[in-house]
């Protein structure tokens, strides 16, 4: 039976790529950011706003951007002209300001451009000159052409146009600079390290350019990966030209090129014979001015800034740029550093002890003697006075009560003053504490919409005692009350928090815990004993305790948490805790639940956190959070939420005193308040004897485009449940995984357009929401479970980690923790897990965990909800079948080995469970079928009886595990993905290392007995596998003998594998697909194969397979009828076998994708089925729904599916149609690799009427 005309279109729809190409000019008075994303071309004012963005080219990336015009010159224009190239392809044109007269403050932009020039080699640098463009490719040739034909350049062709060769050579990199109008300057950096200078001159009265070798500079141990010529420089009344190189030795070199600025007479032979790297070399010029290293990772560019002056010497600055696929780009700012010797503060040899700063203009500062001091910076002057002279000797400590604006002076050897808000006013409090205060510090805060007059503050006295002294400022003296506390043992305290609305106290110390103090308040004498939760922060000091007051929907639903607050510590981690209370008959206990944990990437002195607007213009915005501390010997503010440095300060390192303050927000750690005040950030410290102060007026860059990974993606993974949006997980070689939030909107104008501008802005957003970082290796695979509560990952050396998810966790929306860490079998194995698949299966009684455990967060149950069945694919050669038994407790989950799979010598890349079979409840047996694939080419059935008990003891192994092995592929399986079409029917698909793609047929032996066997070499023999030595496979030394299929399938109920090969179905290795469900009848299965390769090539498959609801491989299409379309070439298919007749191919839709090196791919949403008249007999309800597309994911990985459970629905989006009927539905998929990329997939089809 012929299959159903499909229609299928494929659309870019969102882009997350690295930026290619990146250039600033002057437009108009405005500075204007040029950047190449992709296919893309952008623009950007500077303040980030995106003003303009043209899709280029059709398939090829925006390799680099010329702009016509001089710097000085470039403000007085009305246009530019701007070039375009990326690869063989070069198109021109001119940006134009449109004039606004509807009072919009952004500058709009027209940009037209000519068609596109095909050069015949790739293009590395383009020049204008007056009326031509000058090429430079990658063999050293220069080609010119003439700017008149540039509406025509589609037409020119490549070999009409005049060229000039240079040395012959292959390059890496090179770069253009016009003299004058009669000589042309060309640095070319070649693949074996060579730099070549080599000039095209010719005189007024010539037509032709005559090239000259200048210069063969040998420096560079390495490729040249960028070189720049200098304008003529002024060096101390000399004129120069210098030449700038950067190489994969990390080394950026200096020569001098002056020389080439003389017009010298062409000799006999103008054009030298260069070293190809091979034999031996010749003596090279040596005229390197000077070479630096710096870097720590290759330097991929190179260009010179500006010129400067100072004190009679002359400098020149060189920037240079290194590998970072991260899409982001920046603007710097300024800031200011002063720094005073402490004698010229202190008027002695005494130095500052303390730091308080007050706003971004004051500060206060102490001494060992008593002493006060008031410091002001003003116009970049340090100035101060001494405003306060202890009676007593002793150094004074500072606490800030901000809401109030008192200042409290505590003294070692004496009592507790305050500075009222006026600056000079200092009144004694009256206590009588026995002995002087060795710490103190203001924990109060302010809630939403109420204001205290009693200050919270916790002190420590010299007798270890802790205390806390509630005061209350009434007609200019103090009423003091006094609360006892009693803290836990070896409890010191680094940090403190009190929350008036729930009358909480929080004590953070030295040794990692935490303390909660329940029902305090000024009434109190003595608290009760407090909750100590050790080790929050390992053995480090917890730095910082601040609330997270939830928005008031939140708090109040009475099944939220009543409390939330964030912890740092110097174990390199932030954490998000709530804090809930378990009602008892002798009162409530508190509860503290880890919701979030990560570790920001500067270091492990993480000294306090804080919140901020993610636009300084909008302080009731979106919220940023920010971290400080010190990375080595610098003080860092990270922006956690943007994933960027903010402020960088070299100051030494953590061992001095310090003050920080960003006065963008108040000083105390609440998150109800921020008034934006300056936007200055402010730190102060201590260094060899002085007090420095460096205050920086904004952020030190803004982050005009977010970005992604660093490096490579390899693996993504989407939510099933919904998090407030589309969320998928990516893991990337920079070890981090990242999750994304995919919001999509209207579709703008994002195709390929010559005729004006189009819609400002992506139409599909990649908002990151949290970063992980525990991987100590390239990530390999990620997956969800089915409610979405657990991400498991895996990487090199073994790694196999759960994170547990956290719904509306404040401001980050999602809550990740490090759950549970698989132990490796080896020490110091090297064994990648490559991917893994996972069901789940009932509750598991749980041990109840060891209490005062180090990672103990939680209340323990008796029972966990769920366990969960791993089959875990390595690259040395086996598949391990893991159960892993989460707890209510972190680090508290068991992993029991339940088999090793060993199938030999080959990398296993692939795994998937067959829906497992259940056969009883107490204990639980299930039939596990594990459908693996690897580096052979083979598809390898695996088959294995487990036992699952509920008492938490060992499980029973399996009697034995049958291997049947399949050739699939002639090298490795690089991809593969697999959906259920009957009760003991799958439909697989995998892409190979072959570039091929192949549908395989999995059925029950039973249900195809009557079916002939394809050849032996495609269906190999059957063997016992036992549990660390069984059959090795097609590629391995132990090898069982051959027994009959047929033989087989009586014995064991062996699968049945058929398979069709297509070919050539992509350019490259096929290294990613995904399968849909589309549409389902009584006698046939409409399925989606969509592939994507190394070609950079998204395909469309649809594959149409005729079944029988009682034997879905046992159908037999009419005879004669044509089983492939659009030519679609099988290969080592026997059309005489039935089951191979019933699958119909067709090719629906192929797209370039600006993705390189592709990974993965997922579909990340199903939208808008529409049909031309109502399905199912006119009625207009929903379409059938099966237990396979609940979760948006495949049959093979919902645990709902068991043998004999009715899985005849569809596809959401598709629909199980009636026929006849015209159906038309939309994916979006996300494709990954070296950037990200959403593409709508859009088809509709015509079921056709049954014969």
């Amino acid at each position: 039976m012929l299959g159903p005309p499909v229609t299928c279109v494929l659309d870019s729809e969102g882009i997350c790529l690295p930026v290619t190409a990146l250039q600033c000019v002057q437009l108009n008075g405005t500075l204007l950011v040029l950047a190449g994303q992709g296919p893309h071309f952008q623009i950007y004012d500077q303040h980030g706003q995106k003003l303009l963005s043209r899709r280029v080219f059709d398939a090829e990336p925006v390799h680099g951007i010329k702009a016509g015009a001089d710097p000085d010159v470039q403000s007085k224009t009305h246009s530019i002209t701007v070039v375009l190239w990326g690869g063989t392809l070069v198109r021109s044109g001119s940006l134009t300001p449109l004039d606004k007269n509807d009072g919009n403050e952004l500058m709009e932009l027209d940009l037209s451009l000519s068609g596109e020039l095909t050069s015949p080699d790739w293009v590395l640098d383009v020049e204008l000159l007056p009326s031509s463009i000058l090429l430079l490719t990658a063999h050293n040739v220069l080609v010119e052409v003439p700017t008149t034909a540039e509406s025509h350049l589609k037409s020119l062709r490549h070999d009409s146009l005049p060229f000039l060769k240079g040395p012959g050579a292959f390059l890496y990199s090179g770069n253009l600079c016009v003299a004058n109008a009669e000589l042309i300057i060309v640095a070319s950096g070649t693949v074996f390290g060579e730099i070549l200078v080599w000039t095209c001159s010719k005189k007024s009265n010539e037509h032709e350019w005559t090239p000259i070798v200048r210069h063969v500079f040998h420096g560079h141990r390495g490729s040249v990966f960028g070189v720049a010529i200098s304008q003529r420089i002024d060096l101390e009344g000399h004129y120069v030209r210098l030449l700038a190189s950067c190489s994969d030795d990390r080394t950026i070199g200096l020569w001098d090129i002056s020389d080439c600025d003389e017009l010298v007479q062409p000799p006999s032979s103008s054009i030298a014979l260069i070293e190809t790297g091979f034999g031996k070399p010749t003596r090279a010029e040596q005229s390197q001015l000077a070479s630096a290293w710096g870097h720590q990772s290759r330097v991929w560019g190179v260009e010179f800034v500006s010129q400067e002056t100072t004190e009679g010497h002359s400098r020149v600055l060189l920037s240079s740029r290194v590998r970072h696929l991260q899409t982001d780009a920046d603007c710097l700012t300024s800031s200011l550093t002063v720094s005073m010797p402490f004698k010229v503060v202190t008027g002695s040899s005494h130095s500052l002890k303390h730091y308080l700063i007050l706003n971004q203009h004051e500060c206060l500062a102490t001494t060992d003697l008593g002493e006060l001091f008031h410091l002001r910076l003003d116009r970049g002057r340090l100035e101060f006075d001494r405003i306060y002279k202890s009676p007593a000797k002793g150094s004074l400590m500072l606490c800030y009560a901000e809401e109030q604006g008192i200042i409290f002076l505590a003294q070692q050897v004496g009592g507790l003053s305050a500075l009222l808000p006026d600056g000079k006013t200092i009144i004694p409090i009256p206590l009588t504490l026995g002995c002087g205060i060795s710490w103190t510090h203001v924990a109060s805060e302010v809630a939403r919409g109420v204001s205290s007059p009693t200050i919270c503050l916790v002190t420590v006295l010299a007798d270890k005692q802790c205390i806390i002294l509630w005061l209350t400022l009434d007609n200019m003296t103090f009423r003091v009350k006094q609360t006892t506390l009693q803290l836990p043992s070896t409890f010191i305290i680094t940090a403190c928090r009190y929350n008036s609305t729930e009358e909480v106290l929080l004590l953070g110390s030295r040794a990692g815990a935490l303390a909660v103090y329940d029902q305090l308040t000024h009434e109190v004498v003595i608290s009760r004993e407090p909750c100590c939760l050790r080790h929050l922060h390992g053995t480090d000091v917890v730095t910082s305790i601040t609330s997270l007051n939830r928005s008031l929907e939140t708090t109040a639903n009475s099944q939220k948490p009543m409390m939330s607050f964030l912890t740092t510590g110097r174990d390199g981690t932030y954490a998000m805790h709530d804090l809930t209370w378990a009602n008892f008959p002798g009162g409530r206990t508190p509860q503290i639940t880890t919701i979030h944990t990560s570790s920001p990437p500067f270091g492990p002195n993480i000294e306090g956190a804080y919140f901020a607007p993610s636009d300084p213009t909008l302080p009731t915005g979106p919220l940023d959070l920010l971290l400080y501390g010190f990375r080595s010997t610098s003080f860092v503010v990270w922006n956690e939420t943007q994933q960027s440095t903010v402020l960088s300060v070299e100051c030494g390192g953590a061992h001095r005193t310090w003050s920080f303050q960003d006065s963008r927000v108040s000083i105390h750690k609440t998150l109800d308040i921020g008034q934006l005040n300056g936007g200055a950030k402010n730190f102060v410290w201590t260094k060899t004897g002085r007090i420095n102060w460096h205050s920086a007026q904004g952020p030190s860059h803004s982050v005009i485009q977010k970005g992604g990974h660093g490096r490579e993606i390899k693996t993504i993974a989407r939510c099933p449940s919904n998090f407030n949006g589309n969320i998928v997980a990516t893991g990337a070689e920079d070890t981090t995984i990242q999750l994304f939030s995919l919001k999509t909107f209207e579709k703008s104008r994002n195709r390929l357009n010559d005729t004006g501008p189009v819609g400002q802005g992506d139409n599909t957003t990649f908002q990151r929401i949290a970063t992980l970082r525990r991987h100590t290796t390239g990530l390999r695979y990620l997956l969800f479970s089915a409610s979405g509560d657990f991400l498991f990952s895996s990487a090199g050396c073994e790694e196999f980690y759960a994170w547990k998810l956290t719904r509306d966790a404040p401001i980050i929306t999602i809550g990740v923790v490090l759950w549970d860490i698989m132990p490796t079998t080896e020490e110091d194995s090297d064994a990648r897990i490559m991917s893994f698949d996972l069901f789940e299966i009932p509750g598991v009684r749980m041990n109840r965990p060891h209490e005062g455990h180090a990672g103990g967060e939680g209340i323990p149950e008796e029972h966990s909800p769920v366990s969960y069945i791993l089959g875990l694919a390595y690259s040395n050669g086996k598949t391990r079948i893991v159960r892993y038994n989460p707890s209510t407790v972190k680090g508290q989950g068991s992993f029991e080995t339940l088999r090793d799979l060993v199938y030999g010598s080959f990398c296993v890349m692939q795994a998937f469970f067959l829906p497992p079979r259940m056969f009883n409840r107490q204990p639980m047996d299930i039939q596990l079928d594990v459908l693996s694939a690897g580096t052979n080419g083979f598809l390898n059935l695996s088959s294995a009886a487990v036992a699952v008990v509920t008492d938490g003891s060992k499980a029973d192994g399996a009697v034995s595990v049958p291997l049947q092995v399949h050739k699939s592929h002639q090298s490795s399986i690089l991809s593969m993905d697999i959906i259920c079409l009957g009760p003991q029917t799958y439909f697989v698909a995998t892409g190979g290392d072959d570039n091929a793609l192949g549908l395989t047929l999995v059925s029950s032996g039973a249900s195809s007995t009557a079916t002939p066997g394809l050849e032996s070499s495609s269906n190999k023999a059957v063997s016992p596998l036992s549990e660390q030595h069984g059959c090795s496979g097609p590629s391995g030394d132990r090898r069982a003998s051959s027994i009959s299929d047929e033989q087989h399938r009586n014995k064991t109920g062996a699968r049945r594998f058929r398979t069709i090969i297509i070919p050539r179905a992509h350019a490259a290795a096929v290294t990613a697909l995904k399968l849909k469900q589309l549409a389902r009848t009584s006698s046939r299965v409409s399925i989606a194969v969509i592939t994507a390769g190394n070609d950079q090539r998204v395909r469309v498959w649809i594959v149409h397979v005729d079944i029988d609801e009682d034997n879905p491989v046992s159908a037999v299409p009419n005879p004669g009828t044509a089983h492939n379309s659009n030519n679609v070439h099988t290969t080592g298919v026997n059309w005489d076998d039935p089951t191979c007749q019933a699958i119909q191919v067709q090719r629906a839709a192929s797209s370039w994708t600006a993705v390189a090196d592709v990974s993965g791919l997922e579909v990340v949403a199903e939208e808008g089925l529409t049909r031309d008249r109502p399905a199912f007999g006119g009625t207009d309800g929903p379409p059938r729904i099966s237990e396979t597309d609940r979760s948006n994911s495949t049959a093979v990985r919902d645990p709902a599916i068991t043998t004999g459970e009715d899985v005849s629905g569809s596809s959401p989006a598709y629909g199980a149609t009636a026929e006849g009927k015209r159906t038309t539905c939309s994916y979006k998929i996300l494709v990954v690799g070296v950037g990200m990329e959403v593409l709508s997939v859009k088809w509709n089809t015509t079921v056709a009427k049954e014969a």
